[in-house]
């Protein structure tokens, strides 16, 4: 029963009724779906002992609301920090913790798996009906020169650019529409069989052009980017590196003849680009000066004018190094986690199908965390969706006796202190050469 409250609230999430009939705004369909399916898996699940409570990337998780919430309070001497904290994340939470306790099987991931297609295949047919017929295309479509983000609303009349589309609600945001898009288009490396051509052109081939057309109506460059690593993740272990390298090459050359972006440039030196430099630097600025808990949970804008164009800036700078550590180590414990089961040797039950799901959700993990070093995305529900997934698939992997194993918790929280000063130094490079560059 919790598996289906999952489903229904990854429906809900994606697709946003409230806002299609308003009539449902009052009754807050989402929140109480959400609320529903955690008390139905505790109480189902908890009796018979199958509720993950001691898995590491929970007790990351709940480090990282912690910090949020202490971020908040010292930052704004509020005590209300928690509660608002809870009403902001919640979201995400919820979809993290439904995928760890109710994924726990490989047919579950397969149909959890075509869900995430089915409503993409429905945000990017919204989405092309509004393109192309008009269909709530004061809804569904962004017509500024730049990012939602950054301006409230450009009117049509005063400006050349080409219409983006987008979706409701949290992807209202084109870039947020393209990150979805991005961070599904590997799942449909499952319907993939060898030697079946029609099959593989019919559940394969044609969907993914449909899904990369959606993206390139978002006119997104970091979806583009993202498109470009799910490509390379999918290339690496086909091909040797230097001939995956020269194939995306390929790709993102066609890419720009397409004119992917719609106009929008890839150069530091363009506008909004040196806006987004600008914006590292605040976030760098803002990290130096509380370094421990940040400035607050969603308090960068208070601090300027642009949010932070990047994931990890905007992590560190209103989190401080206790937050940013416990982000970061939920990124890293899910990637180790499917690396392990990719590189099972066992061929137990489900072996190759439990390396093709680890190697769906890397691809899937690269194309999001590649599209996010561009976008403030440090706290999108399809992010911890991801690791839900990836922990689920880890427990599945583990129940059906294949030997799978993470370092200590010595050695990840190690690796994990060492990646956090080293980003935090990269982008203080990158940014000052950047400026040396420009100068």
């Amino acid at each position: 029963m919790g598996f289906i409250f999952f489903l229904l609230y990854l429906g809900v999430t994606y697709l946003f009724p409230a806002e299609l009939f308003p009539a449902l705004v009052p009754y807050r369909i989402t929140l109480w779906l959400g609320v529903l399916g955690l008390v139905i898996s505790v109480l189902t699940l908890a009796p018979i002992g199958k509720l993950t409570i001691r898995a590491l990337p929970i007790a990351l998780v709940t480090g990282l609301v912690l910090s949020m919430m202490l971020s908040l309070m010292w930052a704004e001497r509020w005590l209300g920090a928690p509660l608002h904290v809870m009403q902001v994340f919640g979201p995400a939470l919820t979809l993290f913790l439904l995928a760890v306790w109710n994924v726990n099987s490989l047919r579950r991931l397969r149909i959890t798996g075509a869900v995430l297609l089915l409503l993409a295949m429905v945000l990017v047919g919204q989405g092309v009906a509004a393109y192309h017929f008009g269909y709530m295309q004061d809804k569904l479509l962004f017509r500024g020169t730049g990012d939602p983000d950054d301006e409230e609303e450009a009117p049509p009349a005063e400006t050349d650019a080409p219409a983006r589309i987008r979706g409701l609600g949290q992807m209202n945001d084109p870039n947020d529409l393209a990150l979805v898009l991005v961070a599904t288009l590997p799942f449909l490396g499952l319907a993939w069989r060898k030697g079946r051509t029609v099959r593989n052109v019919l559940l394969l081939g044609l969907p993914a052009a449909f899904l990369v057309y959606g993206i390139y109506l978002t006119r997104s460059r970091g979806g583009m980017l993202g498109i470009l690593a799910v490509c390379f993740a999918g290339l690496v272990g086909r091909l040797s590196r230097t001939k995956a390298l020269l194939a995306i090459a390929v790709i993102a050359a066609i890419f720009l003849a397409a004119n992917f972006t719609g106009g929008r440039a890839m150069s530091t030196s363009e506008e909004s680009a040196a806006q987004r430099i600008d914006a590292w630097s605040e976030g760098l600025e803002m990290f130096r000066s509380s370094p421990v808990l940040g400035v607050g949970f969603k308090n960068f804008t208070e601090h300027n004018d642009l949010t932070a164009h990047n994931s990890f800036v905007l992590c560190f700078a209103e989190l401080g190094a206790v937050g940013y550590f416990f982000w970061l180590a939920l990124l890293v414990v899910a990637i180790m986690q499917l690396e392990q089961v990719r590189q099972c040797k066992d061929d137990g039950p489900g072996g190759d199908v439990l390396r093709l799901q680890a190697k769906v959700l890397i691809a899937s993990f690269a194309g999001m965390l590649v599209a996010a070093f561009f976008l403030s995305r440090s706290y999108n529900p399809v992010l911890y969706l991801l690791v839900g997934l990836a922990c689920a698939l880890y427990g599945i992997a583990r129940k059906c006796g294949h030997p799978v194993a993470l370092p200590t918790l010595y050695g990840v929280g190690r690796k994990v202190v060492a990646l956090e000063f080293a980003s935090v130094a990269a982008m203080y490079v990158l940014v000052r050469a950047n400026r040396l560059f420009i100068n």
